[in-house]
């Protein structure tokens, strides 16, 4: 198991099955509805159900860690779908992208920060 599977696994055990978060942009809301082994659930703020896999954490905390990605050195998001960067890239499951989940999900986990000012930055904690 790697660092990364490690640490995801610690905070994915104890995190709650219900809980509302702030998208990373500060412009909605959406909520995690329930969380299993392999997943979590999340539904948006216009009722849309996802699932979002464990592998998105595990391919954005990779990324992060892969490029050194700390406070005094922040990565972009770059979530836009038309162009997403590499970090959304990471996160992305047959092509749909779930960093806009995946980031504040870590950050209630206490695994990444997230600056919500334009552009939206995050880095590991």
């Amino acid at each position: 198991m790697t660092l990364t599977e490690v640490a995801l696994t610690q905070c994915w055990t104890t995190f709650p099955d219900r809980q509302r978060l702030p998208l990373p942009s500060q412009s909605g809301f959406f909520d995690v509805t329930k969380r299993d082994s392999n997943t979590m659930d999340v539904t948006t703020a216009g009722d849309n159900s996802i699932k979002v896999p464990r592998a998105a954490f595990v391919g954005a905390l990779d990324y992060l860690i892969k490029e050194g990605h700390v406070e005094g050195n922040p990565c972009e998001v770059r979530n836009k779908y038309d162009n997403p960067g590499p970090l959304a890239q990471a996160a992305a499951v047959n092509g749909t992208q779930t960093i806009q989940y995946v980031l504040p999900i870590l950050q209630a986990m206490g695994l990444v920060a997230v600056n919500s000012n334009k552009p939206n930055t995050t880095w590991l904690v």
